[in-house]
C-alpha cells in the first residue's frame, strides 16, 4: 500500500488527546492531555460526525461537507476530503530554486520507548551534523488525532533527481538509524507530496511553524479536475482580496489513494488557534473578490468533489531535528 521506506529520512508516550465530536453539531470538541488544554474547534456549520476517515489520522468526516460562512474555519469547511499527511512551513523550502516533493515518513515508536525514540532521534540528528549533511530533515510529533504520539520525518523542498545522489550516502544513514533508532520504532510508512506553490500562500520564514493544523482531503472519482478549478479559483480570491490567512497545498504523488490533497494551517502558538473576528469571512472574500455568482459555483464545486475529510494537529520538534549550518 505503502512505497519503500527511503533511507535518508531514517533518521514518556504522552496520552493520547481524544476528540469528541457531536453529530450534527458544528463543534469538535479536543479534550487535552498533559501537554495540550481542552479547547473547541468551530467548523462552520453542522456535519455528520460518522467514520473516521484517513489513512490513520482522521478526526471527523464529513461524507458530503458544505461550504458555509467562517473565517480561518470557513477555509477548514471549505477544503476537506482525505488522506493525512502532515507537513508544516514546506514552502520555506519549495521556493526559489528549490524543488516542490516533500518526501515525509511517518514512524511510531514502540509502546513505552517514546523516550528512548527520542534520544535516538538527538544522536541521529549529531550524527547528520557530523556527516556534514547540506539537507534538513524536519521531525513533527503528532499532538492531535489518530495516531497521537507518532512523528513525521520530512525531507522538504526536493527535486527527483536529488533522490538519486543524497548528501549523506544511503547505506550510512540506514546503518546509523538502525543503531540509534530503529529498536523502537514499530512502523514506518512512507509518502511522497508534490507542494503546490501556484494557488498556496505560505507564511514565510526559514523554519516551519510551532504548530500546524493539517487539512486532508478524498476528492470524489473523476472530480478532481473540478477540485483543482475550485481551488485554484479560491486561490485567486484570495490573493487579489489580500486576505491575510495562510495556507499552502499539496497532492499525494505516491504511498497512497490517488485523489489526495492536503491543506496547512500554521500557528505560532495555541493562542492563533483563535478565530479572528478581524478576517473577513471565507464566502464573503469570495463573493467580494469574484461576485456572487462565481463565488457560488466555487462552492459548488467544492461541494460536489469533496468525499471526506480529516485533521491533526502537529507540533514542530526543532530539538529533534537538524538544520545545516549556513
Amino acid at each position: 500500500m505503502f512505497s519503500p521506506v527511503c533511507a535518508s529520512h531514517r533518521s514518556g508516550n504522552a496520552a493520547p488527546i481524544r476528540l469528541g465530536p457531536t453529530k450534527g453539531s458544528p463543534w469538535l470538541y479536543v479534550h487535552g492531555n498533559r501537554r495540550t488544554p481542552n479547547r473547541r474547534i468551530f467548523l462552520g456549520g453542522p456535519l455528520d460526525m460518522g467514520r473516521e476517515l484517513g489513512v490513520r489520522s482522521g478526526q471527523f468526516s464529513a461524507p458530503t461537507p458544505k461550504v458555509n460562512g467562517g473565517n480561518m474555519r470557513g477555509i477548514k469547511h471549505a477544503f476537506v476530503c482525505g488522506t493525512a499527511f502532515f507537513v508544516a512551513g514546506f514552502s520555506a523550502f519549495a521556493q526559489g530554486t528549490a524543488g516542490t516533493v516533500a518526501s515525509v515518513e511517518m514512524q511510531t515508536p514502540k509502546s513505552g520507548t517514546t523516550q528512548q525514540y527520542e534520544q535516538g532521534r538527538k544522536q541521529k540528528a549529531d550524527w547528520h551534523k557530523q556527516q556534514k549533511d547540506s539537507q534538513p530533515l524536519f521531525v513533527f510529533e503528532i499532538i492531535a488525532g489518530d495516531t497521537t504520539g507518532s512523528y513525521y520525518v520530512a525531507r522538504l523542498g526536493q527535486h527527483w533527481a536529488d533522490m538519486d545522489k543524497p548528501s549523506v550516502p544511503d547505506a550510512a544513514d540506514t546503518e546509523e538509524y538502525n543503531k540509534v533508532i530503529g529498536a523502537y520504532v514499530q512502523s514506518v510508512v512512507t509518502r511522497y507530496w508534490e507542494f503546490l506553490p501556484k494557488i498556496s500562500n505560505p507564511e514565510g520564514g526559514t523554519l516551519p511553524a510551532k504548530y500546524s493544523e493539517v487539512l486532508t482531503f478524498r476528492v470524489r472519482y473523476g472530480k478532481q479536475g473540478a477540485f483543482r478549478s475550485a481551488i485554484a479559483r479560491f486561490s485567486d480570491a484570495a490573493q487579489k482580496a489580500k486576505w491575510p490567512v495562510h495556507f499552502e497545498f499539496y497532492a499525494l504523488e505516491l504511498g497512497g489513494s490517488e485523489g489526495t490533497y492536503a491543506v496547512l494551517i500554521p500557528h505560532a502558538n495555541w493562542a492563533d488557534f483563535e478565530d479572528k473576528p478581524d478576517v473577513k469571512p471565507f464566502r464573503e472574500m469570495l463573493k467580494d473578490a469574484l461576485g456572487q455568482d462565481e463565488a457560488d459555483s466555487v462552492v459548488d464545486r467544492l461541494n460536489s468533489s469533496v468525499e471526506g475529510v480529516s485533521t491533526e494537529i502537529i507540533e514542530f520538534r526543532q530539538d529533534l531535528s537538524y538544520v545545516p549550518a549556513k
